[in-house]
């Protein structure tokens, strides 16, 4: 079976790596749902799967779209190394099992005392300049922050953490250029780290019981290989922290942006609860997972060949008139169950529970300030990348 390109329905935007369209994809998305809900587009050389019910049945049916795509678009080539996002049951079983149980809601809750005095520690800095940049202050060193310190790294890695997870996301993103090829060297740093790192744990075990003792102790039982914990180790280091400087930065623009539902939070900070689950939605801060075809098959009349890979676009599903009514709008009433905000069916994501904590206290945090800041978001530049999607810098200043 050969797949025959399917001529995408907007012509000032050629394809979904158009930067135009990277700065506001969702009314080319739109246009796919309408036109071309299935469809081939080259670049990226995959297809575009955009629809809310096609998404959602593309990933639960793993048995015939696996998850190995997402090895081509780590950049390591189709023998990189295996991880819970490269995998389908049963080896994805066994390799999420390993943390499972250091991601549920109440093992993350005896963290929550500590997140709330780093949110508070951060806050307090970003307030005191007046003005500031929201993502450089707040958004980016929160999460990374948390994340080192759960898997027991050193503070003084911190600011290198972050380079190192913004190249393996540029990794994923795109697939050649002078970036992507600095990225990748990058990506090549974080793995000595990490091989150097889980060595001296194993020369000179501790008791800390963090995340990286976790994963020592599951190789020494022959659970996990070595390969396997290095890739565990960056996993967890790029999805802990990447997803939550989007959703958090992007709600608080969200927010901003919608000062009538900003009101009805200030007014009801129980709704906090609300505005993360439509900050997935609405945001959708993971914006496409890769699978590839097992067998030649259909999807809406599209001839989909064996080996060849989909694309399943989370931000269109998140924005489909036929799952959300009036999508386009950010509201703290919308009925939101159903989102996929975190993937959906059995590669959810192993770190929502601490992505949702994290970005509710950062709210709680911010709420008695939010009314006071003032910013030009009709300036604001968006992460070109197409993977994840998110503001780059986010300046806002204090009014008094």
């Amino acid at each position: 079976m050969t797949a025959t390109p399917v001529q995408m329905p907007l012509p000032r935007a050629r394809n979904v790596l158009d930067p135009d369209v990277r700065q506001n994809p969702y009314p080319f998305y739109a246009a796919l749902r309408r036109e071309a809900p299935v469809c081939y587009s080259d670049p990226p050389g995959m297809w575009l799967i955009c629809g809310y019910d096609d998404v959602v049945s593309v990933a639960h049916r793993h048995g015939e779209f696996s998850s190995v795509a997402m090895k081509r678009q780590q950049g390591s080539g189709e023998r990189g190394v295996q991880s819970v996002i490269t995998t389908d049951p049963p080896v994805h079983t066994r390799l999420r099992g390993i943390l499972q149980r250091e991601f549920t809601a109440r093992r993350l809750a005896r963290l929550r005392p500590r997140i709330e005095v780093l949110a508070d520690e951060l806050v307090s800095r970003m307030l005191a300049r007046g003005r500031f940049d929201f993502v450089e202050q707040f958004a980016i060193p929160f999460p990374v922050t948390v994340i080192a310190e759960m898997l027991g790294i050193a503070p003084e890695r911190r600011e290198a953490f972050k380079w190192w997870s913004d190249c393996m996301v540029r990794v994923v993103s795109e697939t050649s250029g002078s970036a992507w090829a600095r990225a990748r060297e990058g990506v090549f740093e974080l793995v000595e780290f990490f091989r150097e790192t889980i060595e001296a744990r194993r020369s000179r075990p501790t008791a800390a019981g963090d995340l990286l003792d976790r994963l020592v102790e599951a190789g020494r039982e022959g659970r996990l290989s070595d390969k396997e914990i290095l890739s565990y180790c960056t996993l967890l280091l790029a999805a802990g922290n990447e997803t939550t400087t989007n959703l958090i930065a992007g709600t608080v623009v969200a927010l901003l942006d919608h000062p009538g539902e900003l009101e009805r939070l200030l007014g009801d900070p129980s709704l906090i609860p609300a505005a993360v689950e439509e900050g997935l939605r609405y945001c959708s801060p993971v914006q496409v997972i890769f699978r590839r075809a097992l067998r030649d098959l259909e999807l809406r009349g599209a001839r989909i060949a064996a080996g060849q890979d989909l694309a399943l676009c989370l931000a269109s599903a998140n924005r489909d008139e036929a799952k959300f009514a009036d999508p386009d709008r950010f509201d703290l009433s919308r009925t939101t169950a159903g989102h996929v905000g975190f993937g959906y069916g059995v590669h959810h994501c192993l770190g929502a529970h601490l992505g949702r904590l994290e970005a509710a206290i950062a709210l709680e945090r911010l709420l008695p300030h939010l009314a006071r800041l003032r910013g030009r978001l009709d300036e604001i530049h968006w992460s070109e990348l197409w993977f994840i999607r998110g503001p780059e810098h986010l300046p806002l200043e204090l009014a008094s």
